[in-house]
């Protein structure tokens, strides 16, 4: 799960991804409406509906098979690996999660305002208040068949963005795609959550029946919520994204994230570790390497004129 900064925020998740050696296998989920997005819209897998109701039953469908698919076996990515992780085998699973739905921008504070009044809270600055309800639904419906399931929290910042606007007026998709002016650098703060289906696991409301054996789907009630495990978890990634908003606070005064809580910092120059890795990150060959190898040749026409 990751906070939302810019539209451009799945490309560097995806390129994460990559190092992690898990971009042959990481699903986005996003709303419906990026499926009409051109090129773009088209190499998601999955989206969410802006009717909870409406969707649950597809999302129940998109997440069984893909937790039957991580079960039935491992794929080997070595061939992917950066230099920076060893070659081993990898789970093909990694579902990438907006909880707050959507980028921040005028619009969407005024909601997120609406919501932190109706709640009696402060709303954030750089941050809208996150949904919970499809983030507990996705890791509750997937752990029986996962166990291992892990969730990383990732928060996103771009540099150069004044305190309280909206990186995506900033570092559009027309600027770094058209204009060839990309963030210089992309900061990424990382927290993993492991064991999830514990009792002692910081991630409450996880704690599910664990498939009967001979089972290959979990039952059809699996990822729903008794309305109290709902409102601890929504109190949790609410305690969550408060802590990612006092993170987002210390980038915008200091331009870099603090690597406490014992962690390491660490500088990563994005680069190929294969020729080819170009064209499978923009579709494999199809749509979407069509559309960036006409924006190279229009970006070369127009130095050239």
């Amino acid at each position: 799960m990751a906070n939302h900064q810019a539209y451009l925020d799945w490309m560097y998740m995806w390129i994460l991804a990559c190092y992690a050696g898990h971009s042959r296998g990481i699903i986005i989920l996003l709303k419906a409406s990026l499926k009409n997005i051109p090129v773009v819209g088209w190499g998601m897998v999955s989206f969410r509906e802006s009717s909870w109701a409406a969707d649950r039953a597809n999302l129940t469908l998109a997440l069984t098979q893909l937790g039957h698919d991580a079960q039935s076996g491992q794929e080997d990515h070595s061939s992917e690996s950066s230099s920076l992780l060893g070659a081993k085998k990898r789970s093909p699973l990694w579902l990438l999660i907006f909880p707050e739905g959507t980028i921040t921008s005028d619009e969407e504070r005024v909601k997120s305002v609406k919501y932190a009044e109706r709640e009696g809270i402060p709303d954030f600055v750089t941050l809208l208040h996150p949904r919970s309800t499809g983030l507990l639904f996705c890791l509750r419906t997937l752990l029986p068949q996962v166990p291992d399931l892990q969730l990383l929290d990732v928060t996103i910042g771009y540099p150069g963005v004044p305190y309280g606007k909206y990186p995506q007026e900033w570092y559009g998709l027309f600027s770094v795609f058209l204009r060839s002016v990309p963030p210089p650098t992309v900061h990424i703060h990382l927290h993993l959550y492991s064991n999830l289906t514990s009792p002692a696991s910081e991630v409450p409301s996880l704690t599910t029946k664990p498939l009967a054996t001979g089972d290959d789907e979990p039952p059809s009630d699996t990822g729903l919520a008794s309305p109290a495990e709902a409102r601890a978890f929504e109190l949790w990634l609410r305690g969550v994204w408060t802590a990612k908003e006092r993170r987002m606070e210390h980038f915008y005064q200091y331009q870099k994230f603090e690597s406490g809580e014992g962690g390491a910092r660490e500088v990563v120059p994005i680069r190929q570790t294969k020729w080819y890795h170009w064209i499978s990150a923009f579709g494999g060959g199809g749509m979407g390497t069509a559309a960036v190898a006409g924006i190279a040749v229009w970006q070369v026409i127009s130095h050239l004129s």
